[in-house]
């Protein structure tokens, strides 16, 4: 598998390692968004109509490390939920890793989880402890210890902007048309080419788009590819990461922080 999808892969392994953040299957609270909300072309207003944010145009996402930062800075100082999905087939192998994260600023809370097969890690984090449930091969293990960082430092890192990066990087998107969700306007970029054939890796498909606001959040942004090694075997993988809820998001903690607290 080439480089970038092992960069994505990467990123994912690690949030799970580190054990912060996220609900796997947890549906949104009454009004907040999935992130399958159906969007509606905005036939009023052309590319030419709408702001821009740094690394972005009516041409296309011009800098990666632009939009990402200005991406980074609005989650930053805001309540926001996030969800990643990944897929990988390499041959006869195959990997599925949904991830999911929730967190208030206001209430320094945050609730997250990551599930794979045969292991499920999820955690709740507040102004001073993070607590984990993690499930592998059949056995729990609850866990609390005190943060290592401050919440909003947490809270900071947690937006996976480096995943974001990754899945921008792997080709050239260019504009296509103003679309509006939830009552926001966006733009939506697709995948025009895929650079990340290498000589281990050749492409055969690739496809992706991204959705960006005007003050520069990625509310969506996919990516899959399909080819074959230099051995000939067959891989395939998809990746997307998606904002669900932005500006005021209610987070609880889970039934087990309690018992988690009990055995410590």
């Amino acid at each position: 598998m080439n480089r970038r999808l092992f960069a994505v892969t990467a990123v994912i392994a690690l949030v799970a390692l580190a054990g912060c953040s996220g609900l796997v299957g947890s549906d949104a609270p009454e009004g907040e968004t999935n992130g399958t909300t159906e969007m509606e072309t905005t036939e009023a207003l052309s590319l030419s109509d709408v702001d821009y944010p740094d690394g972005a145009s009516a041409d296309g996402i011009d800098d990666v490390d632009a939009v990402v930062a200005a991406h980074g800075a609005a989650l930053n100082e805001s309540d926001y939920a996030i969800e990643i999905d990944q897929t990988s087939v390499q041959g006869e192998r195959s990997q599925n890793v949904t991830y999911s994260l929730r967190s208030s600023l206001d209430d320094q809370r945050m609730v997250g989880a990551i599930a794979t097969e045969g292991m499920q890690n999820e955690w709740y984090q507040n102004a001073t402890h993070q607590h984990n449930n993690l499930t592998a091969n059949g056995d729990t293990r609850l866990r609390v210890q005190e943060s290592s960082a401050s919440f909003e430092e947490t809270h900071r890192q947690e937006t996976a902007g480096q995943l974001v990066n990754d899945l921008l990087s792997t080709g050239n998107f260019t504009a296509e048309e103003v679309v509006e969700r939830d009552g926001e306007t966006l733009v939506r970029y697709e995948l025009a080419a895929y650079n990340d054939s290498n000589e281990n890796f050749e492409t055969e498909n690739a496809s992706g788009f991204a959705l960006v606001s005007e003050s520069g959040v990625v509310h969506e942004v996919q990516v899959s590819a399909e080819g074959t090694t230099s051995d000939g075997t067959a891989v395939s993988f998809e990746a997307s990461y998606r904002v669900t809820a932005l500006g005021d998001v209610t987070v609880e903690p889970p039934a087990w922080v309690e018992d988690a607290r009990s055995q410590a």
